[in-house]
């Protein structure tokens, strides 16, 4: 999952080749919804990938490795909705 700042963060998932974009991009006005989302996609592994995840907020722009169901992934990768305001869906191995 990637993100940036611009009026509101604005998320986007690539698939594992970090090529290929997913239907799915997610807005929010909150960086702490990216860091729930990095939660729920096991993004935040160990203390090294939340120090990076904060800087990366701070800095406005980064991005995370999520770590997903095959569900999460399928929820991602088949949605119709390119815009959201939640956390739901994730991508299988996707940044």
């Amino acid at each position: 999952m990637s993100f940036i700042h611009q009026e509101g963060w604005h998320c986007k998932f690539l698939d594992w080749d970090l090529m290929t974009p997913l239907p799915r991009e997610l807005r929010f006005r909150d960086p702490r919804k990216i860091c729930e989302t990095a939660r729920r996609g096991h993004g935040l592994r160990d203390e090294k990938a939340r120090l990076s995840l904060d800087q990366a907020i701070k800095s406005g722009s980064g991005g995370v490795w999520l770590h997903l169901t095959q569900a999460q992934y399928q929820a991602l990768k088949s949605s119709n909705n390119v815009t959201g305001t939640g956390t739901q869906g994730d991508a299988h191995n996707a940044k």
